[in-house]
């Protein structure tokens, strides 16, 4: 998405950067003609990437299913 003008003077005085726009876009609530991200919102963004970082640490993880059952799971190492 295009950034206009106006919008690009109230980001560089409000310290946003694209990236805190475009995490806005992705994980915020769409209110009319706006994305919205709490302060709740973001803590559960947080608590996730806490989560991913495990998982990289990890190497990843792998988990088998049968239908909707999962029957095992290992780290990627």
């Amino acid at each position: 998405m295009k950034i206009s003008m106006h919008a690009g003077q109230r980001m560089a005085q409000r310290g946003v950067t694209r990236e805190m726009l475009d995490i806005c876009v992705q994980f915020g609530k769409v209110e009319g003609n706006r994305y919205v991200l709490t302060r709740r919102d973001t803590q559960r963004i947080a608590e996730a990437l806490r989560t991913v970082m495990i998982l990289l640490d990890k190497g990843g993880v792998e988990v088998a299913v049968e239908g909707n059952v999962f029957v095992t799971t290992f780290s990627r190492h």
